[in-house]
């Protein structure tokens, strides 16, 4: 019994030196990482017809380069401070949108998604169709949801939208969004805005600007028609680099892993310790981080990236197979003909500024008759001669800012899949944890590869 304790005791031991020592050689001198929301004054950039005194925007990459946008995506947010009286509610009505795409996500504190209805979930008032079911557009085919204040119900009545707990809503409480609209003219999709009511308890029911007023809605034109943002400070994201900077010194040669976003807290580590991102990613894979999402994003998206470093080669090439996606959103009715509802790759900069520089959608891509595909992206001046439609290859541009904050070399690729049918075993929402990347998406999650201009312009058109 005593040779027992002795070999705990020593256990003991070097288990608490291993912990001192992984402390002193990487967590000692972390800065402190904390993600501050910082306002965009919306009001600056919004167009005659396309907002109301409820509905901000839109907010695309044509107006605001934040938030790591998407080039298929126009998004409408609403803010308002009056919180809604006991049996109040907001009703929105509506018509489905000649799109790829729509939805209504709420959020709670700090840019969390808390509830959201898709198209194909939001069913249609009486004598009107829902075209993402029925595979037909007709206009002016009409909807009503309801938002409701606080926490969601495990059984909802149709059309229910839950705000969650008074207490955890987040400042922007509520974001429209539409994919691909099919007129070019048209963000909306040809189904312009929702109209928001207030309905009393009483029965009473408020429109226009004395709905907006009675909830506290951001003014026209004001400042108040700004929409927070997380972003890292750039003075702490330059000391997490300068520490990441310290640590991949010995890691000189590039690794293209592809990295699902499972948590943010992750996310953050792996831009400044990959030891600690590796940690955290084991703890992920035990069951110990649970996944998690943020920053605003769409709860029908899933993502993957991935950094990219020009010090390994000044064209980075992609080689992956494009999943099935539908041309229009009323093709969304023929479930079994496509594996995603949408797919997006973007070129982006870093946590501190959180720009893209550019992105390609699904329909964009150059494939092949199986579907594979060859996307090459650098900078402008080292664009290979035939990264070209007509030599099979789409061309994606790194930008010319690096991370955006002084490390030119940098990048970040993110990709997005959105609603996998579900027979599609390959989609990111498929990936079970972290590090199950490539083994669940195969051919789906591109190589990454790295070689100079000149060895790529070798290999022809």
């Amino acid at each position: 019994m005593r040779r027992v304790f002795i070999w705990l005791a020593c256990l003991v031991c070097v288990l608490a030196a291993a912990g001192i020592g992984f402390w002193f050689a990487y967590l000692h001198d972390i800065p402190e990482i904390e993600v501050q929301f910082q306002p965009l004054r919306i009001a600056d950039a919004e167009q005659q017809g396309e907002h109301d005194c409820f509905w901000m925007g839109p907010v695309s990459i044509e107006t605001f380069n934040v938030a790591f946008p998407d080039s298929g995506a126009l998004y409408w947010p609403t803010i308002f401070e009056a919180s809604l009286g006991e049996g109040d509610y907001i009703e929105l009505k509506g018509f489905y949108p000649r799109a790829r795409y729509f939805s209504i996500n709420t959020y709670t504190d700090g840019a969390v998604p808390y509830d959201n209805l898709t198209d194909q979930a939001i069913l249609p008032d009486e004598n009107s169709t829902n075209p993402f079911l029925t595979g037909r557009y007709r206009a002016r085919q009409a909807y009503t949801i309801r938002l409701l204040p606080g926490a969601a119900q495990d059984t909802r009545p149709e059309n229910t939208l839950y705000f969650g707990p008074a207490e955890d809503v987040d400042d922007v409480p509520l974001i429209f969004r539409v994919y691909v609209p099919e007129s070019a003219d048209d963000p909306t999709g040809g189904a312009g805005l929702p109209t928001a009511t207030l309905v009393r308890a009483n029965g009473e029911r408020l429109v226009g600007e004395s709905m907006c007023a009675a909830i506290g809605s951001a003014e026209v034109g004001t400042d108040a028609r700004s929409v927070r943002l997380p972003v890292i400070a750039m003075p702490v994201y330059q000391a997490m680099f300068r520490y990441r900077e310290v640590r991949e010194q010995l890691l000189e040669s590039p690794s293209g892993t592809w990295n699902i976003f499972w948590d943010p807290r992750l996310a953050l580590m792996r831009t400044a310790t990959p030891a600690l991102a590796q940690l955290l990613t084991f703890a992920a894979r035990i069951g110990l981080v649970a996944k998690t999402s943020g920053y605003y994003a769409n709860i029908d998206n899933d993502y993957v990236s991935t950094y990219i470093n020009e010090r390994f080669g000044e064209v980075v090439v992609l080689e992956g197979r494009l999943p099935r996606t539908p041309a229009r959103g009323v093709d969304a009715a023929f479930i079994s003909e496509y594996d995603l509802r949408y797919w997006s790759l973007c070129t982006n900069e870093g946590l501190a500024t959180t720009r893209y520089a550019d992105c390609v959608y699904d329909s964009q891509v150059t494939i092949d008759h199986e579907r594979n595909y060859t996307i090459v992206v650098s900078k402008a001046a080292s664009r290979p001669d035939n990264a070209t439609i007509e030599c099979g290859v789409t061309w994606l541009d790194w930008g010319e800012h690096g991370d955006g904050a002084g490390h030119g070399e940098l990048g970040i690729l993110i990709i997005r899949n959105m609603l996998p049918s579900p027979d599609f075993t390959s989609a990111i929402q498929r990936v079970p944890r972290p590090g199950d990347e490539q083994s669940t998406m195969g051919p789906h999650l591109p190589e990454v590869q790295y070689a100079s201009r000149a060895d790529f312009e070798r290999r022809g058109c």
